[in-house]
């Protein structure tokens, strides 16, 4: 923790820095899953991380996730899920969850 200028570099980070990071980083567009994967890898200790033991694995991970094949995988589940009202219920229509959560 470097709290004032000039204090020697610990490699030492508050773990919500590392999530901070990863989420607002527009070149990697990260979704909330892919830092939450990323971030479950880390060595956390008493909400900090080591920079310099966390950031291989991070660098890894990411490397596995934008790799085109896995780039693929993901735009076909994209476009071969189906999103519609009756698939997310399970085959119910709107109006018979809407019974069965009342009942």
């Amino acid at each position: 923790k470097n709290s004032e200028p000039g204090a020697p570099l610990t490699g030492i980070l508050p773990s919500r820095a590392l999530v901070n990071l990863l989420s607002n980083s527009s070149r990697l567009s990260l979704s909330r899953m892919q830092v939450l994967v990323i971030v479950s890898e880390a060595s956390i200790s008493e909400g900090t991380i080591d920079y310099y033991q966390v950031v291989p694995v991070v660098a890894k991970a990411i490397e596995i996730m934008m790799e085109p094949k896995a780039l693929r995988q993901r735009a076909e589940l994209i476009e071969n899920t189906d999103l519609s009202a009756e698939a997310l219920l399970q085959g119910m229509s709107t109006e018979d969850f809407s019974t069965k959560l009342s009942t």
